[in-house]
Parts: C-alpha cells; structure tokens; sequence
C-alpha cells in the first residue's frame, strides 16, 4: 500500500522523473516551449 501511494504521489513531486506516469505532459510541455522560442526567434528575424 505504501509504495503504491508513493509510486502516485512522485509524479506530481518529481514530474521529470524517468518512471512518472505524466511523462506524456512532459513531452507536451517540452514541445509547447520550443514552439514558444521558435516564435521568438522569428519575431527577432522581423
């Protein structure tokens, strides 16, 4: 029981942990952030 709940409390605690269960939003995360600074890289070009 114990670690079942701790196995469920890391991801939110540790969301770039290797077995997180939200590496999915990680993923997302990391993508929506290159987009932002690729945006910012063409407003500069402008």
């Amino acid at each position: 029981m114990t670690t079942r709940r701790i196995i469920n409390v890391q991801p939110f605690t540790f969301p770039y942990s290797p077995f997180s269960s939200i590496s999915v939003v990680n993923c997302f995360f990391l993508w929506v952030c290159t987009r932002k600074s690729e945006q910012l890289n063409a407003q500069k070009k402008d």
